[in-house]
């Protein structure tokens, strides 16, 4: 089983993954470090396109800021 573990991390390092946990950490099952395995990857290698211009626009009218940090959820 700590093999799969190591070619798996090893595969998502070779896709530029950080490395966030050891096949070790994997193996033990907890849910916490693997959503951040699982979110890691996500955030490096999420396949999305990017926006185009005209998204952009689409976007910038609806008034969404993505970066607003203040506030507590139920303000925003």
């Amino acid at each position: 089983m700590l093999d799969r573990a190591t070619k798996m991390i090893d595969n998502s390092k070779a896709m530029g993954v950080a490395d966030v946990v050891g096949p070790a950490d994997w193996n033990k099952g907890n849910a916490r470090v693997n959503t951040i395995y699982v979110a890691e990857i996500f955030n490096t290698r999420h396949g999305l396109a990017p926006l185009t211009k005209e998204e952009e626009a689409e976007f910038e009218k609806a008034g969404i800021i993505d970066d607003d940090i203040a506030g507590t959820r139920e303000e925003r």
